[in-house]
């Protein structure tokens, strides 16, 4: 549904629309790790937490490709880190208050 949202403000060349779904899905990709904690739930149920790794690591993915026509070098860099399983040396993006 997002994905959609996102495609159609970009049809319509409405950048802050196309935005906002892209700062939803980032947001609700930061509560499921809050919440999922995979990098402590992958000791206790490894099965578990390799689904959880793997549809956070897919949600990056799409984060970066959505980012890509409006940020295109942070879009990069985030496809860089994922497929290099490294983490980044800074935040990419400074959090919400």
């Amino acid at each position: 549904v997002l994905v959609q949202r996102y495609k159609k403000a970009l049809e319509a060349f409405d950048i802050q629309a196309a935005s906002n779904a892209i700062w939803e899905l980032i947001g609700s990709t930061d509560r499921s790790i809050q919440i999922q904690q995979p990098f402590k739930l992958i000791k206790t149920d490894p099965a578990a937490g390799k689904e959880a790794i793997y549809w956070l690591l897919y949600n990056l993915l799409v984060i970066s490709d959505m980012l890509l026509p409006i940020m295109p070098q942070t879009a990069k860099t985030i496809d860089t880190l994922v497929r290099g399983n490294k983490m980044p040396e800074s935040p990419l993006f400074l959090r919400r208050e």
